[in-house]
């Protein structure tokens, strides 16, 4: 890799640590990057030049800029998913106080594309462009179950998988037998698996080929839930992804449960 490419790659890096920790300092950065601070405050001079970091004046840390801000939010305005599944998400956080996110699957992570907090008393600490990890959410599991059992154990990797909690599970064996009974009813459920108290549901969001292209989620308080509490959150969820799916132009046919793939 010569000079100018290996600086454009640790830029990228750079701007990728940014985006998932908030805010770091420039010792923060080398260490984990495994660099001279001297090459990554060179790094990140460049980077608040042109508007892609910025330095808080208060802390010294370096945080996310406006021009990369820009960038990520012309992706969302182009796709039609931005469009399509926004009204539905307000809809589940202001209608039904139901914390509501929407996420696609990239590489061995689950991004959050749109985050919507309701006035409910979960506390959100995600944002677009975050990462979850796919087996411990529901909308993670959802993008899971899109794919045959071969590549749901290519993009997990080794085992045992991290543990979140002490209901995340961790072995390649149950996470396949959840993804079977997802395929069959199109409901994923994350029962206190990601976070304690969090209890959410997930359902796929089709195109127009009938293909799951992302999957919307919805997250509320797991104490005081009682059974109908859980059977319409189910319903809400199922039927906000389905009303952006068809607003992308997915089969009716697309939207009915499908079995298990092997």
């Amino acid at each position: 890799m010569g000079a100018e490419s290996q600086s454009v790659a640790r830029a990228v890096d750079i701007l990728e640590l940014l985006a998932e920790n908030g805010s770091l300092g420039v010792r923060d950065i080398a260490r984990r990057m495994t660099l001279s601070p001297t090459i990554v405050h060179r790094l990140l001079s460049t980077l608040a030049s042109t508007g892609f970091a910025e330095q808080a004046p208060d802390t010294q840390k370096y945080r996310i800029g406006y021009r990369a801000f820009r960038i990520g939010c012309s992706f969302l305005s182009q796709n039609d998913l931005d469009r399509a599944s926004t009204p539905e998400l307000v809809a589940l956080a202001e209608q039904h106080q139901v914390n509501s996110f929407l996420g696609v699957l990239r590489d061995h992570a689950v991004v959050y594309l749109k985050v919507v907090k309701s006035n409910g008393p979960i506390a959100i600490n995600n944002a677009p462009g975050s990462l979850a990890l796919p087996h411990s959410t529901a909308f993670g599991k959802v993008l899971l179950a899109a794919l045959s059992d071969k590549q749901v154990a290519e993009v997990m990797g080794r085992e045992p998988y991290k543990k979140l909690t002490r209901k995340t599970k961790v072995s390649l064996r149950a996470l396949l037998s959840e993804l079977r009974e997802i395929r069959v009813t199109g409901i994923a459920i994350s029962d206190e698996e990601n976070l304690p108290n969090v209890y959410s549901v997930g359902a796929a969001v089709r195109d127009a080929s009938g293909a799951v292209v992302a999957s919307l989620s919805g997250a509320v308080p797991r104490q005081g839930l009682h059974k109908r509490d859980i059977d319409n959150l189910c319903v809400l969820v199922k039927n906000a992804a389905d009303s952006v799916s068809r607003k992308m132009g997915a089969p009716p046919a697309s939207l009915a449960t499908r079995g298990a793939r092997a």
